[in-house]
């Protein structure tokens, strides 16, 4: 894989934009051709759609490291799933 050029902040961004789009079932070990639509089943993104945002998810992986991509997505997804589910759904989160 090529080096990419993505600042931490960059790649916290990609993070944070994957979230919007797909919502709180994003993960970032999940690969981007396997999200899907749920009403329809088709793919959630055109090919290249998919292609581009993969590429954008594999470089925020070398910029922020493995760790480092778990904690940002999931500290970013808490306050969404305390929101949905209240507070007291989920006391450790």
């Amino acid at each position: 894989m090529p080096t990419c050029r993505m600042t931490k902040v960059q790649a916290q961004a990609v993070v944070r934009k994957l979230i919007k789009k797909l919502g709180l079932g994003f993960h970032p070990d999940t690969p981007i051709s396997d999200y899907v639509e749920t009403r329809t089943g088709k793919p959630s993104f055109s090919p290249a759609e998919t292609q581009r945002l993969q590429r954008q998810i594999d470089c925020a992986f070398q910029t922020l490291g493995v760790p480092g991509i778990h904690d940002y997505a999931w500290n970013t997804v808490r306050p969404l799933l305390r929101k949905r589910m209240g507070k007291d759904a989920w006391p450790w989160v």
